[in-house]
């Protein structure tokens, strides 16, 4: 967990710009859309950090499900906790 809060503390992105942009554009390029779109680099930043916010957010609720089970390793079923507890409160 500490780790996960050294690189959201650094300043910079955790995932590289070019590989998230090219991603953005694949996932538009999948649409059926009538026209095609340009991208500011402040949409794409925005995009960015939510995309990364939202990771980091998973990852440390994740960590606290393993230090409740008292491991040390991050699993699988940590993060589908967080994915089912996630689900069970949009419901609500």
């Amino acid at each position: 967990m500490a780790a996960i809060i050294k690189y959201h503390l650094d300043g910079g992105y955790l995932i590289p710009k070019a590989p998230f942009y090219r991603l953005c554009q694949e996932i538009v390029a999948d649409l059926t859309l009538e026209q095609q779109f340009r991208w500011q680099r402040s949409a794409v930043e925005c995009l960015q950090v939510a995309a990364e916010e939202f990771i980091v957010m998973i990852m440390t609720a994740g960590a606290l499900g393993l230090a409740h089970a008292g491991r040390i390793t991050l699993m699988i079923q940590d993060l589908k906790l967080v994915n089912d507890v996630m689900n069970v409160m949009a419901e609500c």
